[in-house]
């Protein structure tokens, strides 16, 4: 029985250590600070989903109506 104990605690520390991995590498894909065509192709590599462009965009003006 100790035997299997054994390669219980060696399964856990091998998902732990794969659940670590994977944090990281979500948190890097999800990092805007990193560029996103980087990003966008290691998750399409990965097979995951591509990050979310979380660029600034400009929004347009609402009309001026003293303007018209």
């Amino acid at each position: 029985m100790c035997q299997h104990a054994a390669a219980l605690r060696a399964a856990e520390n091998d998902l732990a250590t794969h659940r670590q991995r994977h944090a990281t590498l979500t948190t890097w894909l999800h990092n805007p600070t990193h560029d996103l065509t980087a990003r966008t192709a290691l998750a399409q590599l990965l097979g995951l989903p591509a990050p979310a462009d979380t660029r600034s965009h400009t929004c347009p003006s609402p009309p001026n109506p003293a303007a018209e």
